[in-house]
């Protein structure tokens, strides 16, 4: 996750599950950590995807479909809402705020 995401205090996530938001790259990096040890495989792909660009920030919103194989070998289905937004920092555009919700159905 440190690849795409901006090491930045103000960085923002609210998961599907979430019960409030994750502010700072310390608490991203701790959460990622912590959540990615639940899976053993996922594949999950967009199906649909909304891009605005802005001078400073670009943002997009996609849906994503999916399976997600968990560790203790049950299996998930990923079917979400997702909004992202990037900010350009060193010629590289990075990830500073990810919202995930399920798709109303």
């Amino acid at each position: 996750m440190e690849s795409i995401w901006a090491n930045k205090p103000y960085v923002t996530y609210v998961g599907p599950r979430s019960t409030r938001s994750l502010v700072g790259w310390d608490a991203q990096k701790k959460y990622w950590e912590s959540f990615n040890k639940g899976f053993s495989a996922r594949s999950v792909s967009i199906v649909d995807s909304h891009i605005h660009m802005s001078a400073t920030s670009p943002g997009r919103l996609a849906s994503r479909a999916g399976q997600a194989q968990m560790s203790d070998g049950s299996a998930r289905k990923v079917d979400w809402i997702v909004t992202n937004i990037y900010e350009k920092t060193d010629g590289r555009w990075l990830m500073v705020s990810h919202h995930v919700q399920p798709k109303a159905q």
